[in-house]
């Protein structure tokens, strides 16, 4: 038995090692890991900058639907990825340590509450290698984590006033920190702590109406917009629930059988322990309804995990003491060592798939240097990255949620496409052949109606980026794969499918030129003269020599 359980200790010593590994690698990597991120430098930026994060939607700023706490405190440190990811990963050492002090104010062993970091660690894969992105995530699960031992803890009115404000803070990094106000409130008066329960909500609730008030009044009310309005546009697709029980759920199946025992137990002991569990349900709830909207990816569920590792730890425990007499003792500490060895197998991931190459930064050096070769003509908008152009934009994920939630597109958007405002547009794309995603939100200019007519009429594909320079480390819903670059003029009395046949040419014509430059032959015709080409191929002309 001691040695099952030394190699548990081992596989999670191997977990935690592959972690530190990885972000020793990332944390340096001067690019982006993940196509979110450079606009949230733009958004520390605008903050160093002293410039408003909530303001109405235009073409050159629209803010993410996430609160301001985590851009803030980067801004405090420093304008590059470095400072951002710092925040992240100081953000997974707090949650390591409350893991490691939950696991153990509730009951679990010694052993099992190293086990409970060591599953933590492993978890890194488990929810897409988010711990220590340039995101908010780590941040408002630690402030949550933080709270839970505060109130747990602590046993006075002045902890549990602790413990809300606390809470308030964290809703300022993400909006889920809502869900754990009456989960804490509920369970504080169950437990008979009526006191503590008032001035637990009451703090957080007045943290998080003050602290609204305040940035709805500098921004006149645009925060509200983007922080409540935007995320219920959201909505929740019920299509997505069968995905998370087999392949989310499923992987996970040990933290899934921790989570529901833990609470059966915790609530037949009726103790202070019940505190614990009621974050724990409402992080599961948090987790796996952020998951069921569309575009929810599976880092939403490390809010969850982070939980889930102590309620695994409170689990097995608790089997081990209800058979520490009896005859299978020995057999039950067994079982649990390999359900747990199986659950680490089973949410294994290779690092080097999370570690950014030399390839790619390559790649991405080249990328920003067709950004700043297009710059010489102008302004440049990139859609599907951020903080690449010298004139910053809005980045395509925040401009979907505007158009989603019922704002619809920016109209100096719609107005700078028709006067031909930029140079050139990168703009997104899928693999050639591909289809759209039904449960992954737009994410090419092309895939917005009013968008598409105006962006048709007034620009063509004049070049396609090679697809060496596109890659980042993260999965991306699309690619900035073609440059549009203004007509000479704006196509008129064209139908919709018109517009699109013309725009199908136009792709098959740059397409042409990138394979030739690639296989190091001269194209027969310059990417200026793709505009004129397109339109006699429309017109019934025979393609140039080689395009098809």
């Amino acid at each position: 038995m001691k040695l099952l359980r030394g190699f548990t200790i081992g596989v999670c010593a191997v977990y935690t090692l592959m972690f530190l590994i990885v972000v020793g690698f990332r944390l340096v990597f001067p690019h982006e890991l993940e196509w979110m991120t450079g606009s949230v430098l733009d958004h520390v930026e605008r903050i160093r900058q002293g410039k408003p994060l909530y303001a109405a939607p235009t073409v050159d700023w629209i803010p993410y639907l996430y609160p301001p706490l985590y851009y803030g405190l980067a801004a405090l440190i420093g304008k590059e990825f470095l400072g951002a990811r710092l925040i992240s990963i100081a953000a997974t050492g707090i949650q390591a340590v409350c893991i490691h002090r939950l696991s153990v104010r509730t009951g679990a062993s010694r052993f099992w509450s190293i086990v409970a970091v060591g599953l933590f660690f492993a978890c890194y894969g488990y929810t897409g290698g988010w711990y220590d992105l340039d995101r908010t995530d780590s941040l408002f699960v630690a402030l949550a984590l933080v709270t839970t031992v505060v109130l747990v803890e602590s046993k006075t009115v002045g902890g549990a006033i602790l413990a809300g404000a606390l809470l308030g803070v964290d809703f300022f990094a993400k909006q889920q920190a809502l869900i754990f106000i009456p989960a804490g409130v509920i369970a504080l008066a169950l437990i008979r702590e009526r006191a503590r329960a008032v001035a637990f909500g009451a703090t957080a609730a007045a943290v998080v109406l003050i602290g609204t008030l305040w940035l709805d009044a500098r921004s006149h009310g645009w925060f509200s917009y983007y922080i409540f309005k935007m995320p219920a546009a959201h909505g929740i697709t019920w299509r997505l629930l069968y995905p998370i029980l087999i392949r989310d759920l499923g992987r996970g199946f040990l933290l899934v059988t921790g989570t529901g025992a833990a609470c059966v137990f915790l609530l037949r002991e009726k103790g202070r322990n019940l505190l614990f569990c009621a974050m724990l349900v409402a992080a599961f709830l948090a987790g796996v309804t952020s998951r069921l909207h569309i575009g929810g990816w599976v880092n939403v569920l490390q809010i969850w995990t982070s939980f889930a590792v102590v309620a695994t730890a409170v689990f097995a425990t608790r089997m081990e003491l209800l058979a520490e007499k009896g005859p299978l003792a020995g057999y039950v500490a067994a079982a649990l060592c390999s359900l747990t060895l199986l659950q680490l197998g089973s949410i294994a991931y290779d690092p080097t798939d999370e570690i950014p190459d030399s390839q790619l930064a390559r790649g991405m050096v080249e990328f920003e240097s067709n950004v700043h070769r297009l710059e010489r003509r102008g302004e440049v908008l990139v859609v599907g990255r951020g903080h690449v152009t010298h004139a910053r934009h809005f980045q395509m994920a925040a401009l979907v949620d505007v158009i989603q939630s019922e704002h619809g597109a920016p109209s100096d958007l719609l107005e700078a496409l028709r006067r031909r405002r930029f140079a050139a547009i990168v703009d997104d794309a899928r693999e050639m052949g591909s289809k759209a995603d039904p449960l992954w939100p737009p994410s090419m200019l092309e895939d917005l109606p009013d968008v598409r007519e105006a962006l048709f009429e007034n620009y063509f594909i004049a070049e396609r980026l090679e697809e060496g320079c596109l890659p980042i480390r993260k999965h991306a819903p699309a690619q900035p794969r073609f440059v549009y670059l203004p007509r000479h003029a704006r196509l008129e009395g064209m139908s919709p499918d018109q517009l699109k046949q013309r725009q199908a040419i136009e792709v098959a014509l740059a397409d042409h030129r990138t394979v030739l430059a690639v296989a190091g032959r001269t194209p027969e015709f310059g990417r200026d003269e793709i505009e004129t080409l397109a339109a006699r191929v429309q017109a019934g002309e025979p393609p140039p020599l080689g395009a098809n």
